[in-house]
């Protein structure tokens, strides 16, 4: 299973020079339960991510320390090998 990696996004840059990303500080213009709501939202990459991994883990049958053991290193093409070995069930696309 590829890593899809994306860019950070568009920042936007106060007078202060602290940045942040564009959609948190365009949500500053809303009320200020709209902006409870968006700051809360988990993003449809993020969330099949996580499910991918903790499915993949239940599968395994692994205690936690030695499936934590299986990704120690940089190496992302053998944690994604890893991954696709105990994914039984892959979210469908959104």
């Amino acid at each position: 299973m590829p890593t899809k990696i994306v860019g950070k996004g568009e920042f936007i840059t106060h007078k202060s020079g602290k940045t942040m990303p564009a959609w948190y500080a365009d949500a500053w213009k809303l009320p200020k339960n709209e902006r409870a709501k968006l700051r809360s939202k988990t993003f449809p990459g993020i969330a099949k991510a996580l499910a991918t991994q903790y499915i993949a883990f239940a599968n395994s049958g692994m205690s936690v320390p030695e499936w934590e053991d299986l990704f120690k290193g940089p190496d992302i093409q053998r944690s994604n090998a890893i991954i696709d070995k105990y994914v039984k069930f892959i979210c469908a696309p959104a």
